[in-house]
């Protein structure tokens, strides 16, 4: 899963602090969107335009090793704090 490349480039590479990473494809429009969830809300604020604009870049680079070309690479940051706090840890209603 490129999900998965994208959380260990995020960690061992760039030493971000990712707590988990969910990607979502949508054929009809190839729109590719990566939910990226640090574990603690304090983390997730701590999180630049600058760095927001590398994650995406990091996750383009990514998809482009792993041959997938989309239209448009959508990023969303969150935490699990958030998640729990808001959606009782569900994932699904976080990521919709």
């Amino acid at each position: 899963m490129v999900s998965e490349k994208i959380k260990l480039t995020l960690v061992q590479d760039y030493n971000f602090r990712v707590f988990k990473i969910i990607e979502s494809h949508i054929e009809f429009n190839k729109t590719y969107m990566v939910f990226v969830f640090f574990e603690k809300t304090d983390e997730l604020q701590l999180i630049t335009e600058e760095l927001k604009t590398r994650v995406k870049s990091i996750c383009i680079d990514c998809l482009r090793n792993d041959d997938c070309f989309p239209n448009e690479v959508i990023v969303y940051f969150d935490s699990d704090e958030n998640v729990k706090k808001k959606y009782n840890g569900n994932y699904f209603y976080a990521t919709r």
